[in-house]
């Protein structure tokens, strides 16, 4: 009775032992089959690193264009195994943020010392110049144009004129014009004088007079100015009548600046 159960459940079993057989084979094939697409990809992400690299460096285009004219080499292998995709440029991006500004630079050494220029014109081959000082004397004067003068220095054809205290200019050019006067006055109101280019006032000093004890004082001015040939130059008095012509204290004179 036994053995009779036993061979009607073997002929059942066989089926069953069939089909486990063909799902160990499917597995063990699909496990094969996956194992290779694994390896498949692993190589193929290791070669697009490696073309990555190869453009990112310094010559990059030549070494990927050098590589893919070798039909044997990874790099064409890859081209050949890649989907075809659009390689033309898109459109530009925003603009970006401006940088913050960078750090100042050292300061650079100084350059070389550049050559000398060329000499300048020549200047005036005469100096035109003159400087009158006190006679010395304390003069009440009712004129008020000062004569008293001495010639300390003269140098071209500039003149002084004594009989009328003026200087003559004989060349035409620019002037530096200066007077002072030594006042020895207690009873006028104010001292002062003025210079004049030929009747016309260009220079003038004015003061107070403190009083008859304290009378002694000087005023100067001077300037430059355009002066033509034969213009004449005089120092006049408007208020005090006393000075003192000190040869110090009182002078009066001009000398060509240029021409």
């Amino acid at each position: 009775m036994e053995k009779k159960q036993n061979q009607e459940i073997g002929p059942r079993l066989l089926p069953l032992s069939f089909c486990f057989l063909m799902l160990a084979l499917s597995g063990i094939l699909f496990g094969i089959y996956t194992f290779r697409q694994i390896s498949w990809l692993k190589t193929q992400i290791h070669l697009q690193q490696k073309v990555i690299g190869t453009l990112q460096s310094g010559n990059g285009a030549q070494r990927v264009e050098e590589a893919s004219s070798n039909p044997g080499s990874e790099t064409a292998r890859v081209r050949r195994n890649a989907p075809d995709v659009c390689s033309c440029n898109g459109p530009p991006g925003p603009k970006g943020k401006r940088g913050k500004k960078g750090a100042r630079g050292v300061i650079g050494f100084p350059g070389r010392r550049g050559p000398q220029g060329p000499p300048g014109p020549p200047g005036s081959a005469t100096s035109e110049s003159i400087h009158l000082v006190g006679d010395g004397r304390r003069l009440r004067n009712t004129r008020p144009l000062i004569y008293n003068w001495a010639v300390k220095h003269k140098k071209g054809s500039i003149k002084y004129h004594s009989d009328t205290g003026r200087i003559e200019v004989k060349k035409t050019g620019y002037y530096f014009i200066y007077s002072q006067m030594f006042y020895y006055d207690g009873t006028a109101f104010q001292m002062g004088h003025y210079t004049y280019v030929n009747q016309d006032k260009v220079l003038e000093s004015l003061g107070s007079v403190v009083s008859d004890l304290r009378k002694y004082n000087t005023k100067y001015h001077g300037g430059v100015f355009l002066l033509r040939a034969n213009d004449t130059l005089s120092v006049r008095i408007p208020y005090s009548k006393t000075y003192y012509m000190d040869r110090e204290g009182s002078f009066f004179g001009a000398f060509l600046v240029h021409e």
